[in-house]
């Protein structure tokens, strides 16, 4: 038997990104919910290389571009030459620029992106660190618009050892956590006045500016990786990182229906664990409930009947029940066959012969001229034409409609859509027009019909069509 539990999820895992999959069910001990739409989830997290991150049901946008390369659209880059060498990313790929510095010139080196129309309150940003070869980086968000670009930095050193400098920016802070491949996220938040903000990183050899950073021949580090610069949000609201290429990306991360399937807005990589907070309830396989107290300690009855309770469990039934023939969206076979008896509609329709035939003006409109058509030779019979189950499911649904349509010309082009354009279909444009003739309409289609539609529009009992009326079926391939 089965037993509806109520259910409170606490980190409760659900899936396993295999790096191509977006939509999960929600579940719980590997079961999935009992009305779902009932289940109130507080929380989903995301663990992957950033860690473990909270997902937001909201919009969040990147206002960064080319986050990934420092070096592409928005960014200002000050340096002297130097030669890349991709290397390890935080997230795996290689991405990230280790760069060489080919000149026994002095050289600033510093890479900056600002956002303009920014408006005044609390911003964010985040990115990815990597020292290496040079002594510190500097990692700020600065207040263009204000005088002296009041700013909030972070310094790391070689060895990851951080100090702040708290300049003059509003609100400011930040935090430093160690990331994979000897990576340091950095991110930092402060309030500035509307205009234009500024992110930056800078790389040092000697000196302490932060503005020019001068280094010498042969000295080596990795650019900034990961950028992330949100307006309006402060540094637990900016999230999971969101890669960008050559404009700001706005996404929302997850988004629950009412079925218990959560749609992602990024693909979870591979060996990424998704988990959630929450309630619910489910439905387990327990037969404990039927145990008399004098038994119920014993490990071999008890046994015996859990294994019995799992042998004849009519659970798998039941869902098979539901999807090949309860629900008319899945129903396959005779599944379809009994929902076509409730909307009286058949599976098996006939396609009636070509009329055209070899003859003369007089016969027109009706005959072919030579090499085109057959002497008439008799009445011709029809052939009969069983339709495969998703034919014959969008014919059911086109009747249901028909069954209770109200056959103005809108409620007909919305049935005429849904059977012919409708269901992932691309093939082009159909509606009814209303003629001139009164009492007469025409099924206009712009593109060419199969044998077996041509056969549905001209019965009658098969297509939806008002009492009275008379139709004509006009195709424009």
């Amino acid at each position: 038997m089965r037993v509806v539990q109520n259910i409170t999820a606490n980190a409760e895992v659900f899936a396993t990104g295999d790096g191509a999959t977006s939509v999960y069910p929600l579940t719980f001990d590997g079961l999935t919910l009992v009305e779902p739409e009932k289940a109130r989830v507080t929380a989903i997290h995301r663990a992957d290389w950033q860690g473990r991150q909270l997902l937001y049901p909201t919009p969040r946008t990147n206002l960064a571009k080319s986050s990934q390369n420092m070096r592409g659209t928005g960014w200002n880059v000050r340096t002297e030459t130097v030669t890349n060498n991709n290397a390890g990313a935080p997230d795996g790929s290689s991405t990230l620029n280790k760069v060489v510095i080919s000149t026994t010139a002095a050289a600033a080196h510093a890479q900056s992106q600002d956002f303009t129309g920014v408006p005044s309150g609390l911003c964010a940003m985040s990115n990815y660190v990597v020292p290496a070869g040079a002594p510190f980086t500097v990692v700020w968000l600065a207040d263009q618009a204000a005088t002296n670009t009041p700013q909030w930095s972070v310094i790391l050193n070689s060895s990851g050892k951080i100090t702040y400098n708290a300049g003059n920016l509003a609100n400011g802070s930040a935090t430093v956590t160690p990331g994979p491949n000897g990576s340091y996220k950095v991110s930092i938040q402060g309030s500035i006045t509307a205009g234009t903000a500024r992110c930056a990183t800078a790389f040092s050899q000697s000196g302490t500016s932060v503005q020019y950073i001068y280094t010498g021949n042969g000295t080596d580090f990795y650019d900034a990786w990961g950028l992330m610069f949100g307006a309006g949000v402060g540094i637990a609201q900016l999230g999971a990182y969101i890669p960008t290429t050559s404009a700001p990306v706005t996404l929302t991360d997850y988004t629950l229906a009412p079925d218990g399937l959560i749609t992602l807005g990024q693909v979870p990589v591979v060996g990424a664990v998704l988990d959630w907070d929450g309630s619910g309830t489910i439905n387990p396989l327990d037969a404990t409930p039927t145990f008399l107290s004098q038994y119920a300690t014993s490990p071999i009855l008890t046994s015996l009947i859990q294994a019995a309770n799992e042998t004849i469990d009519p659970q798998a039934d039941f869902d098979a029940f539901m999807a090949n023939v309860w629900d008319v969206y899945t129903a396959q076979g005779f599944g379809l066959d009994i929902w076509g008896r409730i909307v009286n509609i058949p599976r098996t329709i006939n396609i009636p012969a070509s009329n055209d035939f070899l003859g003369f003006d007089e016969a027109l409109p009706d005959a072919e001229p030579f090499n085109q058509a057959p002497f008439y030779n008799g009445p011709q019979g029809g052939t009969l034409y069983t339709l495969t189950d998703d034919a014959y499911r969008v014919l059911i649904l086109t009747k249901a409609l028909a069954n209770i349509s109200s056959f103005t010309a809108q409620s007909m082009n919305a049935l005429l859509n849904f059977m012919f354009n409708g269901q992932g279909l691309t093939r082009g444009s159909c509606y009814v027009l209303e003629s001139g003739t009164p009492m007469q309409i025409s099924y206009v289609f712009n593109f060419s019909l199969t044998s077996w539609e041509a056969a549905v529009l001209e019965q009658s009992s098969l297509m939806p069509r008002p009492a009275g009326v008379g139709v004509t079926i006009t195709v424009n391939p």
